[in-house]
């Protein structure tokens, strides 16, 4: 068994490696995310299961993992059951482990939310454009994602995109359909709320996520807050008023004529109707910004500075 010893705690794993949990990073639904060391000093971030529910979860991710490889996906290097002690009792307790590697800037939402405002369209165009290679690895590899959204979207120090938590992706085949609810509110698309009875196509749920994701990045802000009729800003969409739409978001943010085209192709009420990873790529607003001089090191100054907001607003 792997022994996970936190400071906060110790894993200990099935090939008797000893992980040392430093600092809890994130939590989930079904799962904690920490900050690690391993006995040999080496970094690593540590998922933690330790709900009974959450097996499914595991088993997907792990999955997930083994089959798609790609510089635009997190890294799984080791899992398994492991052992979980803290300094502060002598309990033990039994958990699912999955190793992965560290991201050391965090993710796209604390990046964003800590400076209060987005990327830009030239900034964001260089991450999604990453964010979509990622995706498409998934794809070729047979998988979706099913739960894509900014706090997923993780930063190495070598400043490269890591798409993560895998734990609702899935095999796809053609004609897949999906009857469950999976994802996260707000990022999840229209047809996830009739599920149970019309069944969804989770790779245009994918795309539509990526939509939504797209905005943030760009915008530092939410489109919508859900794809409802309801929603004040989404029934605009729904009812194919975009002027109306473009509109009232123009009160906060300016965006390009070819970026305001792209998002509205992006999160289509109908899901027949939205654009395709290949289409995507080929679009002007995407094919016009990765033209010409690299602005990647402008964004990776960017990336750092907003950490040190986030590391100052901490203390």
């Amino acid at each position: 068994m792997v022994e996970i010893i936190l400071f906060e705690g110790v894993l200990e794993s099935e090939y008797k490696e000893t992980y040392f949990l430093i600092n809890k990073l994130g939590t989930g639904a079904t799962s904690q995310v920490f900050k690690g060391v391993n006995n040999k000093n080496k970094i690593v971030s540590v998922k933690v299961y330790q709900n009974e529910n959450s097996i499914d979860h595991f088993s997907r991710e792990v999955e997930s993992l083994d089959e798609i490889k790609h510089k635009n996906i997190i890294k799984m290097l080791d899992h398994g059951k492991g052992i979980l002690k803290t300094n502060s009792s002598q309990n033990s307790q039994q958990i699912n482990y999955i190793i992965l590697e560290y991201a050391c800037y965090g993710d796209l939402f604390e990046l964003i939310r800590s400076a209060r405002k987005g990327f830009g369209e030239e900034l964001g165009a260089i991450i999604f454009k990453s964010v979509l290679d990622g995706l498409e690895a998934c794809y070729d590899s047979g998988y979706y994602h099913g739960d894509l959204k900014t706090e997923n979207i993780l930063i190495d120090g070598n400043f490269e995109i890591k798409i993560s938590d895998f734990g609702f992706s899935n095999k796809y085949e053609h004609d897949t359909m999906v009857y469950s609810q999976i994802g996260t509110d707000g990022y999840y698309a229209p047809e996830v709320y009739n599920c149970h009875t019309n069944g969804f196509d989770p790779l245009m749920n994918d795309i539509f996520a990526v939509g939504v994701m797209l905005f943030i990045i760009v915008a530092g802000k939410i489109p919508f807050c859900d794809p409802k009729i309801s929603d004040k800003n989404y029934k605009f969409i729904i009812k194919q008023n975009l002027k109306g739409f473009w509109k009232k978001q123009s009160r906060s943010v300016k965006l390009s004529d070819s970026f305001k085209d792209l998002f509205s192709k992006l999160v289509d009420f109908k899901a027949e109707n939205r654009i395709t990873i290949r289409s995507i790529k080929k679009h002007p607003w995407l094919v016009s910004r990765l033209i010409g001089g690299s602005r990647e090191k402008e964004l990776f100054e960017d990336i750092k500075n907003r950490q040190k907001i986030n590391l100052y607003k901490i203390k």
